[in-house]
């Protein structure tokens, strides 16, 4: 039975942890990955005393041992990152230099380091979340699993999700035990964060705050479970604890990604997007992929005109106004010539206008068209629907 205490060694941590990569223990706990672990950067051997906790805390992608020279490469260059790194996780090296400062020779906990630095807990998180899209931005891409060709050896609650197009452009190689929904939710989720997933400044940070949304979800179903302990036990309020701090973080998270890209709206803590050149230039293509659209006489469509058009005993005279309609095109053509003057006089549009009136009025008496009554009821107080023609 999972539970939330990490206390007691017979009880199992809740594991919200994305799977493992190609070449990891798939079934790999934060208390199974080793704490120290040496490796070699430009010949120089270096060691890091809690190896387990940075991997835990820079999710997805994971961190794998091999990937260390690389990680550290990318940090060391950025002295206050580097020093957080430094000494929050006790990386040093295996043979220490004369010079080495000896306050930098021993893994630090999170309070002091907190108070040398003079920053919150939250600022602290923040710098870790940092590495964290810092790490996703240049993690190597592992190579996909081999594919399983028998389906029936597959669980049928666990979904893959490495080969959802969406999902792997912005490398969540991740599965699902929890079912259909939580798969859909995921991925409804990452397309509402595709823009910002999309920009190089902020796609880590996009990335991580998502997993955390993730995380979230999955401790709510967990503290839903009565097999996780009741309601006000230990195990519930160490769970309630961990959701506190998962939902500052994304708060957190939220709050740097409105920094980083201003475009963006907050909503409820989910993002809408608006006015980007790409949804105009959609909607644009959407508008006039069919003929629907065109506009007939330069300001009205075919169908608009049809409703102009029509009579009734109430109103026995069309609305559409020619006159009109020839001053908006001629406004429209000349729109940007300084030196445009109309020549046509007011009453030149108005005969236009009646001229059209009477030449339909006319045609439809001719044809005994018989207009709508439209204070009766049934189809003798209605207009003649409106049928697209063919061709």
């Amino acid at each position: 039975m999972p539970a939330f205490k990490k206390t007691k060694p017979t009880q199992q941590p809740l594991d919200l942890r994305p799977p493992a990569r190609a070449g990891q223990v798939a079934d790999s706990t934060p208390a199974s990955l080793p704490q120290l672990v040496e490796y070699q950067v430009n010949g120089v051997a270096w060691r890091i005393a809690r190896f387990d906790q940075l991997a835990v805390e820079l999710g997805t992608p994971p961190l794998i041992e091999p990937d260390l020279p690389l990680l550290h490469q990318q940090i060391c260059v950025k002295e206050r990152t580097w020093l957080i790194v430094r000494r929050l996780y006790g990386v040093m090296p295996v043979r220490l230099p004369q010079e080495y400062p000896v306050e930098d020779m021993r893994q630090w906990p999170r309070e002091e380091l907190q108070d040398v630095l003079g920053i919150t807990r939250h600022e602290l998180q923040q710098e870790l979340d940092a590495v964290r899209g810092m790490w996703s931005a240049t993690a190597p891409i592992p190579e996909p699993a081999a594919e399983v060709k028998d389906q029936a050896a597959v669980g049928k609650s666990e979904f893959h999700f490495a080969d959802d197009e969406l999902l792997k452009r912005h490398d969540f190689r991740v599965s699902f035990p929890e079912g259909l929904d939580t798969k859909q939710w995921f991925v409804r989720r990452v397309t509402e964060f595709q823009k910002l997933l999309e920009e190089k400044m902020c796609a880590g940070l996009a990335r991580n705050t998502l997993m955390t949304e993730l995380q979230l979800r999955r401790l709510d179903e967990a503290l839903a479970d009565p097999a996780n302990g009741r309601p006000g036990g230990a195990e519930w309020r160490s769970g309630m604890k961990l959701r506190a701090d998962l939902d500052t973080t994304y708060r957190d998270q939220l709050a740097q990604l409105n920094k980083l890209a201003p475009w963006a709206s907050e909503l409820a803590g989910k993002y809408s997007f608006a006015g980007t050149l790409s949804d105009v230039t959609r909607a644009m293509m959407e508008y006039h992929a069919t003929g629907d659209t065109a506009l007939a006489d330069g300001i009205f469509t075919l169908t608009e005109i049809r409703v102009e058009c029509r009579r009734s005993v109430q109103m026995s005279e069309p609305r559409y106004r020619a006159g009109l309609v020839v001053y908006l095109n001629m406004a429209k053509a000349f729109l940007f010539d300084p030196r445009f003057k109309n020549d046509f006089a007011s009453g030149q549009f108005k005969k236009l206008d009646a001229g059209w009136k009477l030449a339909v009025k006319d045609q439809e008496d001719r044809e005994g068209v018989v207009v709508p009554d439209l204070e009766q009821d049934g189809t003798l107080g209605e207009y003649e629907p409106l049928v697209k023609s063919e061709g």
